[in-house]
């Protein structure tokens, strides 16, 4: 895997602007970063997402992450990882799944909340051997 860590993005608001703009904390301009400094032959990205700080009315912040990545991104995204989930995200999750499609739910893990740092996560990840199909 090739981790892409967003720590606290949730803090801020993700906007998606025009396509030509490209805004430091947009899911476009930082899937175009994390490409960058993938090493050679690595195609996907674990994006492990930091969820400290996160409230229901970033919702749609998230759901417009979700396309782009779906959209202009198909198959870079290898698995997400959340952690430190707030307690009240469970409940909607259960909510929006059913309008996921099965690759987006194949691909996205909870870390229990023992996992508390980003070093954590990678490790819970790796053992989890979290296996996805071709790109």
């Amino acid at each position: 895997w090739h981790y892409a860590c967003v720590r606290h993005a949730w803090l801020h608001a993700l906007t998606v602007r025009s396509s030509h703009e490209c805004h430091p904390l947009s899911a476009r301009c930082q899937m175009e970063h994390y490409i960058r400094r993938m090493p050679p032959r690595v195609t996907r990205v674990c994006l492990i997402m930091d969820m400290r700080g996160f409230k229901s009315w970033m919702l749609p912040h998230v759901h417009a992450a979700v396309d782009i990545l779906r959209n202009h991104y198909p198959g870079r995204a290898g698995a997400m990882c959340f952690m430190n989930v707030p307690g009240y995200f469970h409940p909607l999750w259960k909510i929006i799944s059913p309008w996921l499609d099965e690759e987006i739910l194949g691909k996205t893990f909870f870390a229990p909340g023992s996992v508390k740092d980003v070093e954590q996560a990678i490790a819970w990840v790796d053992k989890k051997s979290i296996a996805v199909g071709s790109p």
